[in-house]
């Protein structure tokens, strides 16, 4: 019996069906997706950092190292397993060219090295342990992307090497990581180590990775090298996994908003079916059917259209994530949870299908409140109602009649509308929010929550004896140059600041004038005087200092008390940074500096920069439009990716909702649409009526979906990307996108979904009413 009848009732409501299934299939596809992503990236972070044997601790060091002192220290610390330096030979970009792509406008620090002998191992793409050869040349996986081909010729500071693979580096593979090592042999590196400046790499693996902050601690105590930044393996994992998990937090929190689009579409399938069969439903309980026996009727026809949903959308999204997890197999590899993703991805479709059901039993309790006298005598469930009495015809002069139907419709059935009103804001809140995310990542102003001020060009001298000379000339150069408006010289250095249980915390500290080009301050303003000094949100959290706070940092083997005036952020070198105003610096302390430099109106970024690059080729000198683009073009691609899936999304849920909505309305409204068409109005008319009455929900669920996705939808966001130091974060909106482009694609979905759920105005006949 209850095989015919469900049969029946999808031969009956076929599109319906067909719409409640796709949105639940929509749902679970975005949910597996979401996790296997998750889970697959986790997996293959993982396991390229234990095959490779990633470092726990490094301290990258400019200058001379005192071997014998770090094995020392090395052998007097217990909770030390491992320890090694490896050398990292800095080239400048200008003396690299493979094939015919030169790195002269490389923002990346590219340095050569060899491969180690204990850990930190350079892998080839099948995840093992390269060894170069005399003439071989392994490239990083990311610079594949530029076109650099297995067999290309390389060029390296007069050497010809020859492509033999890519490699896959665990601490340096992320974009936000400002060096990429190549690897060469040992008979390669020692013919162009005279062309390049040598760098050190001190590195350390612990027996417990929870002792990692204890031993900075003692590194730092121990007065140690450490001219260059300092960093730990959960930054690591951090920088690795910031783009791909941007991505699949976007898909969860919009796979969210569908499953709750999904669960208002099917409450108010099944009310309005109730709603339609109730004399039959009385007719059932006066012949002495039981509660739960008219109950399983609709539930069982749920549970199959449930499963169908969530075990398609299981299939697709496993069939589709290759697609969005191929950057992923790229840079990590093969994941440690490859085999068990496809079962988690089957755990969360199995859990969206048992909350439905839960949500359909509690839904179905609407059966218990339909009295028998009530179904047989009115054939509908008798509410109060008056909602639509201060709508007087004669009171609206001006009104066309379509018009004032609608709204008088409107405003008596405002329940069932108002499911439609929340579904327009969701579908506006679901394309919004990441195009909003998307804008903010592409724009010139992200670069402020990088704790760098907007600027066009950016020129980094690093740290030797003929820095001063170099900035001198720089100076006199900019100070001339007319196509220049402004710059600024801000000097790095890394001194110790004391927490507040008294332990010594480093801390890259930038130079300068704060003024010219200042960052994004969640609080405060920059450092002026001397005894000001700012900190990055994260740092400041780490202190546990607050504005007008005293911190203590060591200087020249002193301890010096400064004012906290600012906090500001920053997502660079672990979002834990300071910035102090114009002072002098000791030799030994400065890192380098870094020209930030905005060209007049008429003078082009790149033809500056380019000028600059020549006139000083040790430096590396980058438009800023460049640098974001190398720095955070993975992220920015990540995001744009899901902000268009987002809204292909968005315009389907539109156009599968508008059409169930419209069927069930005029399903339910058989007998008035045939009142209307014998009284003179033309199914045209009907039709327009229909057409009124989702305008205006339209047009005040996309407002309210506007306003929410750049208020609660910035906060959400922001909430997430505060994590990685950005404090202030806001979005920058595209107002022609959100006001006027995304709106009119709504509307055009809206009105095509009119057009096809109003066809059956025309096919209802008056005398099959009249009979009834």
């Amino acid at each position: 019996m209850y095989q015919r009848i469900i049969r029946n009732d999808f031969l009956k409501t076929k599109w319906v069906s067909i719409t409640l299934m796709l949105l639940i299939l929509a749902a679970s596809m975005l949910v597996t997706l979401a996790m296997m992503i998750m889970i697959n990236l986790s997996g293959a972070i993982d396991h390229l950092m234990v095959i490779a044997k990633t470092p726990h601790f490094l301290q990258m060091h400019t200058g001379e190292v005192d071997f014998e002192r770090m094995s020392s220290f090395a052998k007097t610390r217990e909770e030390v397993d491992e320890y090694q330096i490896l050398t990292f030979l800095n080239v400048e970009g200008s003396q690299i060219r493979i094939a015919d792509q030169s790195f002269l406008n490389s923002v990346q620090d590219n340095g050569f090295t060899v491969q180690s002998e204990k850990f930190d191992y350079l892998l080839d793409l099948g995840g093992n342990r390269i060894e170069a050869k005399e003439g071989e040349l392994y490239v990083p996986i990311n610079y594949r992307k530029m076109g650099v081909k297995v067999g290309d010729t390389a060029n390296v500071c007069e050497t010809t090497l020859k492509v033999a693979g890519f490699l896959r580096d665990s601490q340096m593979n992320s974009p936000l990581a400002s060096s990429k090592r190549f690897l060469i042999s040992s008979e390669d590196y020692e013919q162009i180590k005279a062309s390049g400046k040598e760098e050190y790499l001190i590195e350390f693996r612990l027996k417990d990775l929870k002792e990692i902050n204890s031993f900075q601690a003692a590194y730092a105590k121990a007065g140690l090298e450490e001219n260059g930044p300092t960093l730990t393996y959960p930054l690591f994992k951090m920088m690795s996994a910031i783009s791909d998990g941007m991505l699949a937090g976007i898909l969860i929190f919009i796979s969210c908003l569908i499953v709750l689009i999904a669960f208002l579409c099917i409450r108010f399938a099944l009310l309005t079916k109730l709603e339609e069969e109730i004399y039959e439903i009385g007719v059932m309980k006066a012949i002495g059917l039981q509660h739960r026996d008219i109950k399983m009727i609709y539930l069982l026809k749920y549970t199959l259209l449930s499963l169908i949903g969530c075990l398609f959308g299981w299939i697709f999204a496993w069939m589709y994530s290759g697609v969005l997890m191929k950057d992923m197999r790229d840079n990590f590899g093969t994941s440690l949870h490859a085999g068990k993703a496809p079962f988690i991805g089957a755990i969360a479709s199995a859990a969206i299908f048992l909350i439905i059901m839960m949500f359909v039993q509690h839904t179905l309790s609407y059966l218990k409140k339909i009295s028998v006298l009530q179904a047989l005598r009115y054939g509908t469930l008798q509410t109060k109602s008056n909602s639509g009495s201060c709508f007087s015809l004669s009171k609206i002069n001006r009104m066309s009649p379509n018009m004032y139907l609608s709204m008088k419709d409107i405003m008596m059935r405002k329940k069932q509308f108002l499911t439609l009103w929340f579904v327009f804001i969701l579908a506006t809140f679901i394309m919004l929010v990441p195009q909003n995310l998307s804008n903010t990542i592409s724009s010139k102003e992200f670069i402020r929550y990088m704790g760098v001020g907007k600027s066009d060009i950016r020129m980094d001298m690093k740290q030797s004896y003929k820095i001063s000379e170099s900035l001198e000339i720089a100076q006199k150069y900019l100070n001339e140059d007319r196509e220049v408006k402004k710059y600024v010289i801000l000097t790095t250095a890394k001194f110790k600041m004391l927490n507040k249980q008294n332990e010594e915390i480093p801390v890259t500290v930038e130079i300068g004038d704060q003024q010219v080009f200042p960052v994004n301050y969640k609080e405060g303003k920059p450092p002026i005087t001397q005894e000001e000094i700012a900190l990055s949100e994260l740092n400041s959290k780490e202190l546990q200092a607050d504005i007008g706070d005293q911190i203590c940092m060591k200087r020249n083997g002193t301890y010096m008390k400064y004012e906290v005036c600012g906090i500001y952020s920053d997502i660079t070198n672990g979002g834990k940074t300071a910035k102090l105003s114009s002072q002098p610096i000791a030799y030994e302390d400065n890192m380098g500096s870094i020209l930030y430099i905005k060209v007049s109106e008429n003078a082009q970024p790149k033809t500056v920069s380019k000028k600059y690059a020549e006139l000083f080729p040790d430096s590396k000198v980058s438009d800023m439009k460049e640098y974001m683009n190398q720095t955070f073009g993975e992220t920015m691609n990540s995001v744009a990716k899901a902000a268009l899936i987002t809204t292909l999304v968005s315009l389907g849920i539109i156009i599968f909702v508008t059409v169930l909505f419209l069927n069930m309305l005029i399903a339910k409204d058989g007998y008035s649409i045939s009142v209307l068409k014998a009284i003179g109005f033309s199914s045209r008319d009907i039709k327009i009526q229909y057409m009124f009455r989702l305008l205006l929900i339209f047009i005040v669920g996309t407002s309210t979906g506007l306003i929410l996705a750049n208020t609660l939808g910035e906060s959400a966001v922001g909430s997430v990307i505060s994590s990685f130091g950005a404090g202030t974060f806001q979005f920058e909106t595209n107002l022609i996108n959100n006001i006027m482009l995304s709106p009119a694609m709504m509307l055009v979905a809206v009105l095509m979904a009119t057009l096809l759920g109003t066809k059956e105005i025309e096919n209802k006949k008056i005398v099959d009413h009249i009979r009834e």
